[in-house]
């Protein structure tokens, strides 16, 4: 992951909470979700000719990481005594949320793998295969 990549989920985690609260939260990881199962690993998926699990399964899914995430991190986030005074209280908020959230995708991998999900193979086969059919 790039830094500008982790700057950019900071920027964004920060936008949403200070436009919508925690619920902007909700929808930014249902965003990337439906962007990450949806989209990109269905079509890649079919690129590497790996099995498409059924689109009722992804969406379950999407649905059920999005929910835990957004638990886990009102739950963390409400360790954090948060008074916001200022530019630089934002900045540190958003980059606490930011590193919970990258935090989590492991916790979202292992999921989805549990959940019958490729996305460890993927990964795999992404780095290592020579070769995209």
């Amino acid at each position: 992951m790039s830094i500008y990549t982790w700057l950019g989920g900071m920027v964004l985690d920060w936008f949403m909470v200070k436009q919508f609260g925690f619920k902007g939260l909700a929808i930014t990881f249902v965003i990337v979700f439906i962007i990450q199962d949806i989209i990109l690993f269905r079509l890649v998926s079919k690129e590497i000719g790996l099995a498409i699990k059924p689109l009722y399964k992804t969406v379950i899914r999407v649905i059920i990481s999005s929910t835990i995430m957004y638990v886990v991190v009102r739950y963390l986030v409400g360790l954090f005594d948060f008074q916001i005074v200022g530019f630089e209280q934002k900045i540190i908020k958003a980059a606490i949320l930011s590193a919970i959230s990258i935090a989590g995708g492991g916790l979202y991998i292992l999921l989805s793998h549990l959940l019958g999900c490729e996305y460890p193979k993927i990964v795999y086969n992404i780095l290592f295969r020579k070769t995209i059919k």
